[in-house]
């Protein structure tokens, strides 16, 4: 995924000569094709996560479109305040690219989980945060990114992902807009809504229940802010049951997110919200162990489902 981002970026450099890439000591093996290609375009800033925000800035009101490449929790919690003033108040033209959503680096403990930075990120006004399960998305939401201009976040997985599936309409997808992978066969039934890299436990689990018959739909959300409400609440008029599926914290994304929709829009309709407990874990392990640890494996999301497909 973050090796499509960045071919696409370096596509769009070719053509705009104000493109900046900036890192902070992080990417490689994925940022020197853009290094070797425009030299005098990339800057590594060193581990100095708040000076690169201010760096951003500075070139960004010079007319620059800058792109920020590091790990996730480096990249928006380190210097939040930058980002917030600097960034979104004056509203500049900045992507942060925030590699290894979730549990990617979950072998390096929680210092490196990023757990909690959908929610914060989606805070701020002006901030555009998306997050994309797989290739296919990750070049629609960067591709919105350079379109629309703004400080943007843009979630990643750490690398290697394959498309969830390929034989849908990506090129239709505006912002904000849901990518419908399997719709119910009929009133009543369950939603599922997933975000990044999780999709794929997610259609794992869809696939055996409508395998098996049950009247599930399942739909990918690469856009956490903006969201397509309205395309979210002609989904729920006539469910019973809605669950979202997130390698997030339970707390301020998806889930949080769809509970305000349902809420502020009076719908009688039973959520659940899968997630990252709001806790710290004292162990750590690779991403598949941390997923399954915290019931984000495709058989306890199924396991999960399950119930509601019997209401």
């Amino acid at each position: 995924m973050r090796n499509t981002v960045v071919e696409y970026i370096i596509g769009e450099a070719r053509k705009n000569q104000d493109i900046i890439l900036i890192t902070a000591d992080l990417g490689y093996s994925v940022v020197e094709k853009f290094k070797m290609e425009f030299p005098d375009r990339f800057f590594n800033i060193g581990i100095a996560e708040q000076n690169m925000i201010g760096v951003a800035a500075g070139l960004a009101l010079s007319g620059k479109k800058v792109f920020l490449y590091s790990i996730a929790p480096f990249a928006i919690m380190r210097c939040f305040e930058q980002i917030r003033v600097d960034l979104c108040y004056q509203n500049l033209d900045v992507t942060i690219l925030g590699v290894g959503g979730g549990f990617a680096y979950g072998t390096s403990g929680t210092t490196h989980n990023a757990v909690e930075d959908l929610a914060i990120m989606r805070a701020l006004p002006n901030m555009k945060v998306m997050c994309p399960a797989d290739p296919n998305e990750a070049v629609q939401v960067i591709k919105k990114a350079v379109i629309t201009g703004g400080p943007s976040y843009i979630r990643l997985n750490r690398g290697g992902e394959k498309n969830v599936i390929s034989n849908l309409d990506y090129e239709s997808i505006k912002l904000g807009d849901l990518v419908e992978i399997y719709k119910n066969k009929k009133n009543g039934g369950v939603a599922i809504f997933s975000c990044g890299s999780i999709l794929s436990e997610a259609y794992r689990a869809a696939s055996d229940l409508v395998e098996r018959g049950e009247n599930v739909a399942l739909y990918s959300c690469p856009f956490l802010k903006p969201i397509n409400r309205e395309k979210i609440v002609d989904i729920l008029r006539n469910r019973h049951s809605v669950i979202t599926v997130e390698e997030h914290t339970i707390l301020g994304g998806l889930g949080s997110t769809m509970a305000e929709i349902i809420a502020e829009e009076n719908l009688n309709i039973k959520l659940v919200r899968l997630g990252v407990e709001d806790k710290y874990f004292n162990f750590i392990g690779t991403q598949d162990y941390m997923r399954d640890q915290a019931g984000l494996s495709a058989q306890k999301i199924e396991q999960k489902i399950i119930p509601l497909c019997l209401n």
